[in-house]
């Protein structure tokens, strides 16, 4: 495993002098269950990751803290982590702030978040919301005998940079939803003396609520069955995630989907939620997924975990 562990570091470490340069995994318990297929739901904090727009949609405060051990069963893990509140106000939208950041012994991305999300539009069925990023990025290489050396690393071992993103997402007589988001419009360069560019993102999704069906009228414990479809384009790489989410008693949650892309990407996941009212106002929600990839390294691996803590009030 101390092999492996290498490999993975190094790999990271030189992606992250090319375009590979903050392209984390994803924030969110329940995102990642859905293996990223949440650009068309985006129904809590963790929007501001997939659709900003989705930020419109709450219609209270929420306090998100996930935590994430990557590569699991590794001598020495990577960790990735985020941390997410939203400020609700009843005629002025919702204001968001967020970190999401990844560290190993060798490297760390921060990413921080200013994002709001407003209902612009309602009429008859029809739901439309609109919402935005501003993104503060952050990159340090650790110092050690090899940036001493390294040209790449004379003049800095660390860079900032700033991003914008956007999205829309349209919702239909609540069980018809379609999202639509583009991040790093601006394409910073986060190179440190050679250019290196965040490449920009096109997420598109959709989701459908079957239990509006009649059909499913009378399975009175079943109260969401989403059957949900993810799209996400990054500089002509494409890679399609369907998914599915249950909700049983307004309580508990499962969730699961794959996803498959270019260069032989393949990748499952699966999750558990759990959401308790503890008064009128306030609830608190457990959500631990699981993803794991059927390619490369990963396979030596127990794929990653994510274990999240949320408060809604």
């Amino acid at each position: 495993m101390k092999r492996i562990k290498i490999i993975i570091i190094f790999l990271l470490f030189l992606c992250a002098q090319t375009e590979a340069s903050f392209v984390m995994p994803k924030a969110g318990a329940k995102a990642s269950a859905l293996s990223g297929a949440f650009c068309g739901i985006a129904d809590d904090v963790t929007a501001i990751y997939y659709n900003p727009a989705g930020l419109g949609q709450l219609e209270e405060h929420q306090v998100f803290l996930s935590i994430i051990s990557l590569y699991h069963n590794l001598d020495d893990s990577i960790y990735n982590g985020s941390l997410n509140g939203a400020l609700y106000t009843p005629h002025a939208g919702v204001l968001a702030l967020g970190w999401h950041g990844l560290f190993t012994g060798l490297y760390q991305e921060n990413v921080f978040d200013l994002s709001y999300g407003l209902r612009v539009a309602e009429f008859s069925h029809h739901t439309f919301y609109a919402g935005m990023n501003i993104k503060v990025l952050y990159k340090r290489y650790t110092e050690n005998g090899y940036t001493q050396f390294d040209p790449v690393f004379s003049d800095s071992l660390s860079k900032t940079g700033f991003s914008v993103d956007m999205g829309l997402l349209y919702r239909f007589h609540r069980s018809v939803n379609f999202g639509f988001s583009l991040f790093n419009l601006n394409q910073p360069d986060m190179g440190l003396n050679e250019t290196s560019k965040v490449p920009l993102v096109c997420n598109i999704g959709s989701a459908f609520d079957l239990s509006y069906l009649r059909i499913l009228n009378n399975i009175g414990w079943l109260d969401r069955l989403n059957v949900i479809l993810g799209v996400e384009i990054r500089e002509k790489e494409y890679r399609i995630s369907p998914a599915l989410e249950l909700l049983f008693l307004e309580k508990l949650s499962v969730l699961g989907g794959m996803s498959l892309g270019e260069r032989d990407f393949k990748q499952v996941s699966f999750g558990l939620g759990f959401i308790k009212k503890l008064d009128k106002k306030m609830s608190i929600a457990i959500n631990y997924s699981f993803v794991y990839y059927l390619n490369g390294a990963h396979q030596y691996t127990y794929g990653n975990h994510y274990i999240e803590l949320g408060f809604k009030f």
